[in-house]
């Protein structure tokens, strides 16, 4: 019985992978900005969904209450904010969406080459104990004791993100 709960739950989170590519790429190409909102949300919460498929509940925590949270709840404001009604007469489909499809294929062609070109060996000990502790403190205590750079690089990538978005939306005045 156990095999055949592991093997379902392989063929579970395949297919909530497949779901939250199609919602992803609906944020993408939808006309709308309000369901591309939502189907941002959607993405959201299925990114949460494989975390938690893969016995990680605290970033599958954080990814709620942060992402499908907070950041959706920002994105409808602005949305409130800024007028749409300006890139009204923008089409969905144009001269650069076969330039970007192709660069997509690209990628996607290069990451497959080096992830299945890449010998992987045993999985590293700070990982294996953050997923068998699943603590707030095992996880505080390897991002702010080994991974304190990358931490610190991303908070400075979010200032800067959030410097450039007060930037961009505010209204120009002529002198």
């Amino acid at each position: 019985m156990e095999a055949l709960i592991s093997f379902f739950s392989h063929y579970m989170l395949y297919i909530l992978m497949g779901v939250t590519i199609l919602t992803a790429v609906g944020v993408v190409y939808s006309k709308n900005a309000v369901h591309s909102v939502v189907a941002l949300l959607l993405t959201m919460i299925l990114v949460a969904g494989i975390y938690l498929m893969l016995d990680a509940e605290f970033i599958a925590v954080v990814q709620l209450l942060v992402y499908a949270g907070g950041i959706i709840v920002l994105f409808v404001f602005m949305l409130l904010l800024v007028a749409l009604h300006k890139d009204e007469a923008l089409r969905l489909f144009n001269t650069y969406t076969m330039i970007s499809l192709g660069l997509i294929a690209f990628l996607v062609i290069v990451l497959a080459v080096v992830f299945f070109g890449t010998p992987f060996g045993p999985v590293p000990e700070t990982v294996t104990h953050i997923v068998k502790g699943g603590s707030t403190e095992a996880v505080a205590g390897a991002l702010y004791s080994t991974y304190i750079l990358p931490f610190e690089i991303a908070s400075v990538l979010l200032l800067v993100v959030m410097v450039g978005a007060i930037v961009l939306t505010k209204e120009r005045v002529k002198l």
